[in-house]
């Protein structure tokens, strides 16, 4: 995995929500994103068979723990957009 400072972008898209909305939400709007200095990214292989797949994370901090996650995510057919 690569480090990159960056905005998050579920924290963005929370932001959009509120700023695109056609109704007023409850609460308070979320301040502007920021850079950020936990996304880590990696790649997917380009050719994954259609169906569900899971993808594990593990890290060790500088502390020597270690912390694992998985998420199931499935690939389906390409939609073609007009």
């Amino acid at each position: 995995m690569e480090y990159d400072e960056t905005i998050d972008p579920n924290f963005a898209l929370s932001v959009f929500k509120w700023d695109t909305t056609a109704k007023i939400l409850e609460g308070r709007r979320p301040s502007n994103p920021e850079m950020s200095k936990h996304i880590w990214e990696a790649g997917f292989p380009k050719k994954l068979s259609l169906g569900k797949h899971t993808v594990e994370v593990k890290a060790v901090d500088m502390f020597g723990n270690e912390f694992s996650a998985s998420e199931e995510f499935e690939v389906q057919n390409s939609i073609q957009i007009p």
